[in-house]
């Protein structure tokens, strides 16, 4: 008998190649290097060119970061297999993460075409186009594979950044919770859903989806950070700080973690931990413009300005900073001389903000060439009776030809407003006339006219602490020879005491407010746009002011430079309203009778 006769038939051998290489595969997908890479080299030395070796020992070299013998072996893959797709999404892989994204993008298309309903390509592909910068490409992808398998957690989350990014926290919202819900789970997803409701201002919903996030994993720093933020504005102060001290005490160099400490603290009225807080933050991550603007506005509160203007700028950097116009690309004016230039000013922030900073805006116009102001529409019939040639733009209006431009809160750092002796709190508004149906309303009013206004905006990150229940202030509502007016015009239905008259159906921007506030003999409010339309008129007014108060308001004294007109009363303690109200009924009573 001849050697020949001895050698294996070529089905044989087949089937001996077929079992060795499901022998290597399974050895490798159970993590078996060795067995797997000895199997495979077997192969290849009965049969040179075997793709599912090459393949294998590409991905055993992987492991081993040996990217260049991976290339190789993924190479001779691709070479001899070209309608196979592992190979090419393999190599395509090692081009992504080796920086060679143009590369990358040409394997993973190819592995598409050869296997058009392998979704996990697809999201290569996207990553691909993400490296190269293709970012509508890379959207498009990712918004394919979420259309056709809404169960891909990782294109789901990755979509919701995207999302989230231009501000659009809804639908960010939904891709989260798709994948936080998904079989297979994105770490992270779910923090990232209560980060959005947070930025939403749905803080009470935050707290739940940070709770689910923190069952998941108990020591999730971002989630207790999350957590501890939602509490807080929740006015659950105590719990706050027990979860963002954990997050701490977890992560001592955790930047975030010590800067929602400190934002606790300052809730709580403990100001020197809070700086402390800030300031730690701050030498752990120095570009950090959370902990930078918190510190600042500390340095407001104790009328620190000189130090706290430069790093207040920072607030422009907070997540959730958002401007109706867009930042315009254009300088920022740094203080010098205007004479040959034409400015913008960007209002910014809520109504309140821009009445109280709108009076340096005379100051700016006396010294410019042109000034334009980009107001919120509500006030521009307010906004009209401004000293000085100011122009007002609302937010559809094509802009001018602009040199400079400042953000309406840098302005008094601009002007060298160190501080609050700097600040002149005489009227710098004027109210115009009200309407015929308005001027009647107000005509019907007998006695001592009082304005109220007991709640802010719902949405507000700080409302918890400033708005009060209405039925808190019956007893000054109580007081004889007053014709009280609502000035609440936020459009939450509820039921208002018959003593109080209505006129929202009167009211459609901040000039017909003007108009009804100055008819009033006193406002009495709490921290809100209110205050400033009174202050900003030269109109008597009382402000219901928490313990720990908004910076602007500073500390201890129950006058304001910002404004003559008005009288703060403080809580004596944290959430004690009670002692406010009763120093407003007896002073009211007083002022009536006298």
């Amino acid at each position: 008998m001849s050697d020949e006769s001895k050698l294996p038939s070529p089905e044989e051998l087949q089937t001996f190649i077929k079992t060795a290489e499901d022998a290597a595969s399974e050895a490798l997908e159970n993590g078996n290097d060795d067995a797997a890479a000895k199997l495979f080299n077997e192969i290849l030395g009965i049969v040179p060119n075997n793709p599912v070796a090459h393949n294998g020992i590409g991905l055993i070299a992987v492991t081993n970061d040996k990217a260049n013998i991976a290339e190789h072996h993924f190479r001779k893959a691709v070479e001899n297999a070209p309608d196979w797709s592992d190979p090419h999404v393999n190599l395509g892989l090692l081009f992504l993460h080796g920086g060679r994204a143009r590369r990358a993008l040409k394997m993973f298309n190819k592995a598409l075409e050869l296997n058009p309903e392998k979704t996990g390509i697809r999201y290569f592909l996207a990553q691909a186009y993400q490296k190269q910068g293709k970012k509508d490409d890379y959207e498009n992808e990712l918004r394919h594979i979420v259309t056709e398998d809404p169960s891909q957690a990782s294109a789901c989350n990755d979509l919701g950044i995207l999302v989230a990014q231009r501000g659009d926290y809804e639908a960010a919202i939904e891709l989260f919770a798709q994948a936080a819900d998904a079989a297979e789970p994105v770490a992270g997803a779910r923090t990232n859903m209560g980060n959005m409701q947070l930025l939403s201002d749905d803080n009470t919903g935050a707290e739940k989806t940070f709770d689910l996030a923190l069952k998941e994993a108990p020591n999730s720093i971002e989630a207790l950070v999350g957590k501890a933020v939602a509490q807080r504005r929740n006015g659950d102060l105590d719990n706050a700080l027990l979860t963002a001290e954990r997050a701490a005490s977890l992560a001592p160099e955790h930047a975030a973690a010590k800067n929602t400490a400190g934002t606790i603290y300052r809730e709580l009225g403990i100001l020197d931990a809070a700086v402390s807080h800030f300031t730690e933050a701050l030498e752990l991550s120095p570009n950090d413009p959370g902990p930078r603007s918190n510190l600042a506005m500390l340095r407001l509160l104790h009328g620190d300005w000189a130090k706290a203007w430069p790093d207040y700028e920072a607030r422009t950097q907070v997540p959730g900073f958002t401007l109706s116009w867009g930042m315009p690309k254009l300088p920022h004016w740094d203080g010098n001389d205007l004479s040959d230039q034409s400015i913008l000013v960007l209002s910014e922030q809520g109504f309140g903000d821009s009445i109280q900073f709108a009076r340096f805006l005379p100051e700016i116009a006396k010294h410019a060439k042109n000034t334009h102001f980009a107001v919120q529409p509500e006030l521009v019939p307010l906004m009209e009776s401004l000293d000085g040639d100011i122009k007002l733009i609302a937010p559809e209006t094509s802009l001018p030809e602009i040199d400079v431009m400042s953000l309406l809160l840098s302005l008094p750092g601009r002007l060298g407003i160190d501080h609050p002796d700097s600040v002149s709190g005489a009227p710098y508004l004027k109210a115009p006339s009200p309407s015929d149906k308005l001027a009647d309303t107000i005509a019907q009013l007998d006695g001592f006219k009082v304005g109220i206004n007991w709640r802010g905006a719902p949405k507000h990150t700080e409302d918890t602490k400033r708005s009060i229940g209405l039925d808190s202030l019956s007893s000054v509502l109580g007081v004889d020879g007053v014709s009280f007016v609502s000035l609440d015009f936020s459009g939450i239905e509820d039921t208002s005491p018959e003593n109080m008259v209505d006129v929202s159906d009167h009211i459609s921007d901040f000039g017909d407010s003007a108009a009804l506030v100055d008819a009033l003999d006193l406002v009495i409010t709490v921290d809100t746009a209110t205050v400033h339309l009174a202050g900003a008129l030269g109109k008597d007014c009382w402000a219901m002011i928490p313990f720990v108060p908004d910076w602007r308001w500073l500390l201890d004294a129950d006058t304001t430079p910002w404004y003559d007109s008005v009288k703060l009363f403080r809580q004596p303690e944290r959430g004690d309203w009670g002692t406010v109200i009763d120093r407003i009924k007896a002073e009211l009573e007083a002022a009536v009778g006298s």
